[in-house]
């Protein structure tokens, strides 16, 4: 009898302990991943233009009342840059059942001459305008720059392109200028009646754009009186008479 109780009492008693914590750790996860007191409820969303807040609307409607774990947060976000406007979507959420998305848009450098109503940002990314686009140089790109619909692609230098076409306001400012990159090889800048600018290639824009903002400070003047002006060696300025580009 003496063995059996001692046999009894080295037996070890099971502490529920640690199994009701995990329990409780297992529960709250749960909860939080599923219960709908946790969803989305409200969403912000920031940096939003007029034209496309009713589509921003319209996504954002598939986070409400629907818990955390079911919201693919990489699929939304691509969802709204399917708009080729839209540079970049962030989504970010609480444990509070708020989110907040904030959009950054493209911005455009110069508009496309053809199909109207396009814009392409310092990148060389086209999109769809969808609001006016002021005091903006419109582009010629190279004819083989198009790999399809809306795609600009290929070799050519299209971010030295983009910043003649972004320096173009600054050098002509509230003037109609058009970027005729055909040819990057003879970048040539048109101003209505007035003289075609020869800027040459893409190389020593900086320079050229110095001579140029120069030679039209010194004689404002030139661009009426003359047909072309080359600078595409920035240190040797040529004119050419009018009715002659070349």
């Amino acid at each position: 009898m003496a063995a059996k109780a001692r046999r009894r009492k080295s037996r070890r008693r099971l502490n529920p302990g640690p199994i009701f914590v995990l329990l409780l750790i297992v529960n709250l996860v749960m909860g939080y991943a599923y219960s709908p007191l946790l969803s989305t409820v409200k969403v912000r969303a920031l940096g939003v233009p007029e034209w496309d807040r009713a589509r921003i609307g319209e996504t954002l409607k598939k986070l409400q009342d629907k818990p955390w774990s079911k919201v693919d947060e990489g699929k939304l976000e691509d969802e709204i840059l399917e708009e080729p406007a839209v540079r970049s979507a962030t989504l970010k959420r609480n444990l509070f059942g708020r989110a907040e998305l904030r959009l950054t848009y493209r911005v455009p450098v110069a508009v496309l001459a053809r199909p109207n109503n396009v814009g392409i940002d310092k990148e060389g990314v086209v999109f769809a305008l969808h609001e006016p686009a002021p005091n903006l140089p419109t582009l010629i790109p190279p004819s083989n720059a198009w790999a399809n619909e809306m795609t600009l692609a290929g070799s050519w230098p299209r971010t030295r392109i983009m910043d003649v076409c972004e320096a173009m306001p600054e050098i002509f400012p509230q003037q109609a200028i058009s970027v005729n990159a055909a040819n990057p090889d003879s970048v040539r800048l048109n101003n209505g009646s007035a003289a075609t600018i020869i800027l040459g290639g893409t190389k020593d824009l900086p320079k050229k754009f110095e001579a140029l903002r120069k030679l039209l400070r010194n004689q404002p003047e030139l661009l009426q009186n003359v047909g072309s002006i080359n600078v595409s060696s920035p240190d040797n300025i040529a004119t050419g008479p009018k009715g002659k580009s070349d």
